[in-house]
Order: structure tokens, then sequence, then C-alpha cells
């Protein structure tokens, strides 16, 4: 019999396996606490390489049913000694996920891992009413935006906050490059990836910005054919009232290429495939900054309005951009802000510790 106590994590989409499996694979490694992963339909279908990732770092998993996921793990998460999620059930909630409410339920525990850099909820909301979490232990990369432990967040009395520095890392194998889309770059000097929230986020970009910002785009991409330039938007996701813009100002233009999670030869890539075809980024403030920061490609923020991304190339119209796709050193801007975040194989390490000590089987960092 397995004494050790149980840390239950239900993962249905892809983006709670990038914030959750490096910390279960860690956990897993310490050998302190008991994991257990159930794996939905959709992320099996969706993103094979999950299940080979489990497998490759010998973690044990459960592949699950929808039904079994949402009504089958109510005894689940009744027997575990906490929930581990990238989605605070109170907070990022939805009404018809049974998961969220049993979670809660009885006085349910759960660890929360951060899973946005710049995330609605922690750093900002649109009214700055505060969002109530659910979660006993929240894990964060840092601090919360100004004033946001009084102002945004609103935590049950006795939960804990604790700052680990960056967590999320990706643990799926390479994937196979598309002889397509290889084939379309080679000829290009330069290939940049510009990842946009545009549409996705109008509480944050209105439709002016928008409209200059695409501008601007479309101009800086039409003067250098040399460059193959990715446009991708809030997780690759299509947005309906934009596509008419989209196609009348960059479909003439044969540099441009477009990353989309449903359609295309990007179809179903993560971030991190993507990643690994262009020279540098542009973004807006987004985990994708960290995500291309780590992987070694220099990133410039678009339309941002944080002093902590300050340090980085501040991209606000076609000079800007220019001087940033020139600049021959464009990594150096990146060094206070990994220093910031610090390196995820410790970060791990000392949030492992504090769900450890929550469970009652350490004495934290």
């Amino acid at each position: 019999m397995d004494n050790r106590p149980l840390l239950l994590t239900l993962l249905a989409h892809l983006p709670g396996f990038d914030s959750c499996f490096p910390l279960i694979e860690c956990l897993h490694r310490r050998g302190r606490v008991q994991v257990e992963t159930w794996l939905g339909p959709r992320l099996r279908r969706t993103e094979p390489r999950v299940v080979q990732a489990f497998q490759r770092a010998g973690v044990p998993h459960r592949e699950a049913s929808l039904l079994r996921l949402e009504f089958g793990a109510r005894d689940a998460i009744r027997r575990a000694g906490a929930v581990l999620t990238h989605s605070d059930p109170l907070a990022y909630g939805k009404r018809g996920r049974l998961r969220d409410r049993w979670s809660m339920a009885d006085g349910g525990r759960v660890v929360f891992v951060q899973h946005g850099m710049k995330q609605m909820g922690l750093h900002y909301t649109p009214d700055r009413t505060p969002w109530q979490f659910h979660s006993e232990l929240l894990l964060l990369w840092e601090e919360p935006g100004p004033g946001a432990r009084d102002t945004v967040i609103s935590l049950r009395p006795g939960a804990e906050i604790h700052i680990c520095g960056m967590l999320k890392a990706n643990r799926l194998p390479p994937a196979p490059p598309d002889a397509q889309i290889v084939a379309r770059l080679a000829s290009y000097r330069q290939r940049v990836l510009v990842c946009h929230n545009y549409g996705f986020e109008s509480s944050l970009y209105s439709a002016d910005q928008m409209a200059r910002g695409f501008a601007m785009m479309a101009q800086v991409f039409a003067a250098r054919p040399d460059t193959a330039f990715i446009l991708r938007s809030h997780r690759g996701k299509r947005h309906k009232a934009l596509q008419r813009d989209l196609d009348r100002l960059f479909d003439g233009l044969p540099n441009v290429l477009r990353a989309e999670r449903h359609h295309g030869p990007w179809r179903f890539a993560t971030i991190h495939d993507v990643l690994a075809e262009v020279d540098r980024v542009v973004s807006h403030p987004s985990t994708v900054i960290l995500d291309a920061l780590y992987e070694g490609r220099p990133c410039g923020v678009l339309d941002n309005t944080w002093p902590d991304l300050a340090p980085l190339h501040q991209i606000g119209g076609t000079n800007s951009l220019a001087a940033y796709l020139d600049d021959p050193e464009p990594m150096k801007a990146a060094s206070a802000i990994l220093a910031r975040f610090g390196r995820i194989d410790a970060n791990l390490e000392r949030a492992a510790q504090h769900v450890e000590q929550f469970l009652g089987v350490g004495e934290g960092p």
C-alpha cells in the first residue's frame, strides 16, 4: 500500500499539460508525493506527444473518456490529498464543468500553478474587481501586478502564495519538421514570428490600436521581401471578425505565412513547434515572450504597457520594428528578464518543495 499523499491532476487541454506536467514530473522524480494524472480524449487526440512525454518520464497516467473526466473524477478528487490545476476552480471555473465543482466540495484542497505571464485575474481585471480564488496554495512565477494581492486577488483564509519563478517548460518531443514549411522558409534571409492578441483581448487593445498595428505590419512586411513573417493570433486561433481584414492586408504578400491551430501546415502545432522555425519573435505581452526567450529566441514587445517588460525592444511603429529586426545582438535585451524569472529546473524544485510541505511530507524550501 502506498501511504504517500496523492496529488491528482485532470488534464483536458494542452495549456493544462504545459503548465502542470513539468511540476508533476519533478514531484514524481523526487518521490515524496504520489502523482496521478488523467488525460482527456481531446488532449490525446490533438497532441499524441503528451502520452509520449509521460512514458518517456516514467510518470504514471490514466487515459480517461470525457464522461469519466467529468463524472468519474468525483471519487478520485475525494481520495486525493489535493488537486493540481492551472485553472483555479473558482476564479476560472465553468458552471457546467463538474470537476471544478467537486474540487471545491467539502473544503477540497487545490494547488494552483500560474499559466500566463500576464494573466487575467492575477495581474489585471477589466474593472479592477478582485477575483476570488479557491486554491489554498498558489505557485506563481513572480509577484502579481502592483497591489494585486489587495486589489486583484481575493484569497480564502489561510491560503498561501509562493513566488517560484518560471515553471512552464516544453516537455514534448520535437515534432518532425513539415516539408512544406521547410521548403517555403528556406529561401528567406530572416524568419520572424509575429504573435498578436488583437480581437481576443478587446479590453486591452482597442479597435484603433488594432488598425494601426496591422497597418504597421503590412508596411514593414511589404518592405522586406527577403524576410518571412509568420503571423499567429492568440493560441493560433482564428477570429472570424478579423479574417476579412487579414486577407485584405496580407494575402498579396508571399512572404507572410499564417500559423493557425486548426488550419494549414501548422495545424495543431505548439508555440514551440513554430519557434523552432524562426530567428526572432514579436509579441504582445504574453507567455510567448518567455517561451521565446527560454528557447534562445529574441523577442520584441508590441503595444507594451507593462514597465517590467521595458528592457526588451519596444515596438510601437514601423521604425521601432525595423530597428528591432536589424539589431545584430537582439538577445542582449533579454538578460534582465531571464534573470528575473530564473532557471526553470531550480524553480520546479522549489515549487515541488512547497507542494510537499503543503501535503505534509516536507519542510519547504
